[in-house]
């Protein structure tokens, strides 16, 4: 069977389930990061006795300052490691009326077309006639953004027949 290159509908849901593989260790890594704040945390308290002589505070504070510098750079790779695996939920656009000749219309987000990858979606205005109004087709970059970033663009189109795609995965 012959395998066509530029169907990469595949890849979608591999990375979707790679995502999903990978949630337990995003939530484990952000447990880490807590808990290794917290033991950072504590190890400075020392350093604010107040009834330490000088001398002794700086003897505590060369000691525990490699400790916590190693504690804070853990806390650090762990919350890093959770923010890049954790699955953000998609945001909304959150669009629910526009004011067009001083009438206020509810806006109903119709999905148009279902792809593997994203759904149009037209911005219908309840009880309006929208096809007397003028096309427009807001294509956000893919460059790793969700359409709903450009919220305030949607917005200002909205006085015509808004389309706009939104990623699934």
């Amino acid at each position: 069977m012959l395998i066509n290159p530029l169907d990469n509908r595949s890849l979608y849901s591999w990375y979707d389930w790679g995502m999903n593989a990978l949630q337990p260790y995003s939530d484990y890594c952000l447990t880490l990061s807590k808990r290794y704040k917290r033991i950072a945390d504590t190890m400075d308290l020392p350093l604010n006795i107040p009834y330490l002589s000088q001398a002794q505070s700086e003897i505590i504070k060369v000691i525990m300052d490699s400790r916590i510098k190693f504690y804070r750079g853990l806390t650090g790779y762990f919350y890093v490691s959770h923010m890049l695996t954790n699955i953000y939920e998609k945001p909304q656009f959150g669009i629910n009326e526009i004011k067009l000749d001083d009438e206020y219309y509810d806006i109903d987000e119709e999905i148009v077309d279902k792809k593997s990858f994203c759904n149009l979606i037209h911005f219908k205005k309840m009880k309006f006639n929208n096809d007397s109004l003028p096309k427009m087709l807001l294509v956000a970059p893919m460059s790793g953004h969700h359409a709903t970033l450009l919220r305030d663009t949607v917005k200002a189109l909205l006085p015509y027949s808004c389309y706009a795609h939104k990623l699934v995965v």
